[in-house]
């Protein structure tokens, strides 16, 4: 006795019941037919009329050929996923047990009813899948689908989203505030968050975010050195462009120099203001406060040698005793601090 065959057409959507208020499954010719030519009327350019009448086609063709075949439609949820995809495998079991099915021939109309061939052969063999092709629309929907299961991809990933999404919605707010400014500092956040990747210091800034809050909610004298510090930052990034402006028809050395002319002293003040919050923060609960001597040495003599190098490759004029006399100035800080630290943690 031979086999018989399901030819299966899949709405996962429920366009058929939104659009109808009929509920799968549909069984047999005359029924599908009837739900096809109702769902073409109600809305022309539906693609499920078109996969029921594929199936309708398909049907023709194997009873033609003496095939022992049934025919089913099953309905989904408009909310497509788990749910709707539980009730076609329900009605497809329904279908199976009641007519003895283990063949069937599978009638799609796109990349998102295909989604359900692997549930269907885990219950039938799929003798061939039948895709219903509206011409000119099946690359597009299938593109769709792509670009949709794309964005789901990365919605739900934290860190591709904050990538993907987040610098886009950076963006488009700072262009909202402050017009082509806007793009330039969204060019600068880009230009940190990429610095960061390459030099490996996210667990720097990582620690740096956790100490802030820390401080906010614990020591506020350092949570206020720390908050005057990115305001002196922001201040030299302001007044180191101001300055860039004045010598922007100079050469390319120049103007660049410029720019550090304006903003050292400023980034100097708020090193200094941020190495004072840290020492607040831990002294006295650790012993590497007494570090901080030679850091705030090194910020010293780093700013001496940086300022006395600018104004001589910048000013001609300027007496180049005044450069040679910071590089030994700052040398002797560094070394003095040093061994000043080695004494304290001997002690």
């Amino acid at each position: 006795m031979e086999e018989p065959i399901l030819v299966i057409c899949v709405d996962r959507d429920n366009d058929i019941g939104e659009k109808l208020g009929v509920n799968g499954p549909i069984i047999g010719r005359k029924e599908c037919l009837e739900v096809a030519k109702n769902l073409a009327l109600e809305d022309p350019g539906e693609t499920d009329a078109n996969s029921l009448f594929g199936a309708i086609k398909e049907y023709d063709k194997l009873k033609e050929q003496g095939e022992k075949v049934y025919l089913a439609a099953f309905t989904g949820d408009k909310i497509v996923g788990t749910e709707s995809d539980a009730k076609i495998v329900r009605q497809l079991e329904g279908v199976i047990k009641k007519y003895s099915i283990k063949k069937a021939v599978f009638v799609s109309d796109g990349a998102e009813d295909e989604c359900l061939i692997p549930i269907i052969q885990s219950k039938l063999q799929i003798l061939s899948v039948v895709k219903i092709v509206v011409r000119q629309s099946s690359q597009l929907e299938s593109g769709y689908y792509v670009a949709l299961n794309f964005f789901k991809d990365i919605v739900n990933d934290p860190q591709a989203s904050k990538i993907v999404l987040g610098l886009p919605a950076i963006t488009l707010v700072l262009y909202s505030l402050f017009g082509d400014l806007g793009w330039r500092v969204t060019l600068g956040v880009i230009g940190g968050y990429l610095m960061i990747k390459a030099f490996h210091m996210e667990r720097f800034v990582i620690s740096f975010v956790n100490e802030l809050t820390a401080t906010f909610s614990k020591d506020k004298v350092s949570f206020f050195c720390y908050i005057l510090s990115l305001a002196f930052i922001t201040i030299g990034l302001v007044q180191g462009y101001n300055n860039y402006n004045l010598y922007l028809n100079s050469n390319i050395l120049v103007s660049g120099l410029s720019f550090v002319q304006g903003s050292l002293s400023y980034f100097f003040i708020a090193m200094l203001t941020l190495l004072t919050g840290k020492l607040l923060y831990i002294y006295g609960k650790s012993s590497e406060a007494i570090k901080y001597i030679t850091y705030y040495a090194l910020t010293f003599s780093i700013y001496v040698v940086l300022e006395n190098s600018v104004q001589y490759i910048m000013f001609p004029e300027y007496n180049p005793l005044y450069l040679v006399i910071s590089i030994v100035l700052g040398f002797l800080i560094i070394f003095i601090a040093m061994i000043t630290e080695r004494i304290a943690q001997m002690e």
